[in-house]
């Protein structure tokens, strides 16, 4: 006899559950439920218990290292935009070289964190800053300084990335107290993992559920948006006259430089829930004004970093899972709240997926479940 699904309530009832009834409806303003869902994401290193340990390095070496993860650390960092350096710093992918940029040293490339990046089929993680050592013009040729840059922290597999050795800041109060009672005293932190490999466990849990249903929603939102203002455009409304505005509607020339192709494998996950019918409020032509323009693209800025934020976040989660879950594996791991089931494999216009139900709403209805899969993909570096 099959033993009955044993899920929590939590994850059973999510269709019902407040915030996830906001996200799937497209009539609701989105801003505000973000920074709610993100909020559970949100790392106070004062509520964090950390220290130095001691392992052997494959050198044979032993080192001292922080227990904190790096992907957290880095996430405190980003939250006040602290600045950051990188001494020194190898780039993995080709560059691109912009007419209307000039870098002024390779060397010591610093300036505030923007965003913490993650790519959506490798487990490939970066910090994007506004780099001083850039000189930019605008379509005005007024120079200022800094361009943005996105520097990996971590290669296609998540592993730490060799082409930087090391980052330099300046602590805050918080952070400060938090070094020295790890006993840091130096400010040189060594890390040992760049993703805590226990974060698996969280790839089962509410939060990350309704952290990839705002991803689908910020992704079709934003792409909803962009459209918008190229609509607005296209019939003649023109961003203000500004410095700020300056850059809009500049598109310099750019090339690539030579790289080569690599093999890599990837990882994938999505989300399955009923559709919907919900539109996105129609926005008429007699409401086009520059002012309009101003705060749909003001909004569309907001919710890009949002976008980004959610992805970083689930892509730590769904690294750790797959470091349990590898192509080869035979057996999967689940929580306490998670019993007598398992993954199935589901095959969706010739792509074969891992499948896990976790609820069907009503007959002929689409089941809230969640899919993974690994495949292998081309990526470009650089050609030394």
């Amino acid at each position: 006899m099959t033993k009955p699904k044993q899920i929590s309530k939590s994850l059973k009832c999510i269709l019902d559950d407040e915030l996830v009834v906001k996200i799937l409806d497209r009539n609701e303003r989105i801003s505000s439920v973000a920074d709610e869902v993100l909020s559970h994401w949100d790392y106070d290193l004062e509520k964090r218990k950390a220290g130095l340990a001691y392992d052997i390095s494959p050198s044979g070496e032993e080192m001292e290292y922080c227990t904190l993860d790096l992907a957290t650390f880095l996430y405190t960092l980003r939250r006040r935009n602290a600045v950051i350096s990188l001494p020194t710093y190898q780039s993995r992918r080709p560059r691109t070289i912009k007419e209307n940029e000039v870098l002024m040293s390779k060397d010591n490339r610093h300036g505030q964190i923007l965003n913490l990046t993650s790519n959506q089929n490798t487990f490939s993680f970066g910090i994007r800053i506004k780099d001083l050592q850039v000189l930019s013009f605008n379509n005005k040729k007024q120079e200022s300084s800094g361009g943005y840059r996105t520097f990996l922290i971590t290669d296609f597999n998540g592993e730490m990335y060799e082409g930087w050795t090391s980052i330099k800041f300046v602590p805050d109060a918080k952070e400060n107290n938090f070094l020295h009672e790890c006993g840091i005293l130096d400010n040189t932190v060594k890390f040992k993992y760049f993703i805590d490999p226990n974060r698996w466990i969280s790839f089962y849990g509410k939060p990350y559920f309704m952290l990839k249903l705002l991803e689908m929603r910020l992704s079709e939102e934003t792409k909803h948006i962009k459209k918008l203002i190229a609509d607005m455009l296209a019939k003649g409304i023109k961003y203000p006259k500004t410095e700020e505005y300056a850059e809009y509607g500049f598109t310099p020339f750019q090339k690539r430089e030579k790289g080569k192709s690599e093999k890599v494998d990837c990882f994938e996950v999505e989300i399955d829930v009923p559709e919907n019918d919900s539109k996105y409020p129609e926005f008429k032509e007699e409401s086009y004004t520059q002012n309009s323009l101003v705060n749909v693209t003001k909004l569309n800025e907001k919710l890009l970093k949002d976008l980004a934020s959610a992805r970083f976040s689930i892509r730590t989660v769904e690294y750790a899972f797959s470091l349990k879950h590898k192509p080869d594996s035979k057996e999967h791991v689940f929580p306490s709240w998670i019993k007598d089931t398992n993954w199935e494999d589901d095959k969706i216009k010739r792509t074969v997926w891992k499948r896990l139900k976790l609820v069907q709403p009503s007959n002929f209805e689409r089941s809230v479940a969640i899919r993974y899969r690994w495949y292998e993909k081309s990526e470009q570096v650089k050609d030394d």
